[in-house]
């Protein structure tokens, strides 16, 4: 019995452990330097990239945040994303902390300037 006591403790910890781990990463800031849309058989996503390298809590180091088509308000975040890129404007985005394979989910963008 304390045997199967200990390992749901230490499966709780680790658990814990993984959650205060995902944290989104820092702010990037800059004009949109790619967007690209289903890349590779990855379908319902879209890459975004302000050009800045930045450490995700998904284990990498990216350039790209993941615009999710598939989660609320995602598809307007896209649209934004499209005219901020078509205009040259500046834009100000972050990610959830939460992973789409290697890559970062997008939290939120605005347009700055």
């Amino acid at each position: 019995m304390t045997s199967k006591l200990t390992q749901l403790f230490i499966a709780c910890v680790g658990i814990v452990l993984v959650a205060f781990n995902a944290t989104a990463s820092p702010q990037l800031s800059g004009t949109i330097t790619e967007l690209w849309v289903n890349d590779q058989g990855r379908s319902n996503v879209v890459f975004i990239s302000v050009g800045t390298s930045f450490s995700s809590s998904c284990g990498a180091t990216s350039v790209y945040l993941i615009i999710d088509l598939s989660e609320p308000s995602m598809k307007e975040a896209y649209a934004m994303a499209l005219s901020a890129s078509m205009a040259g404007r500046t834009v100000q985005m972050g990610g959830t902390g939460v992973c789409y394979q290697q890559w970062e989910k997008l939290k939120y963008i605005y347009i700055t300037q």
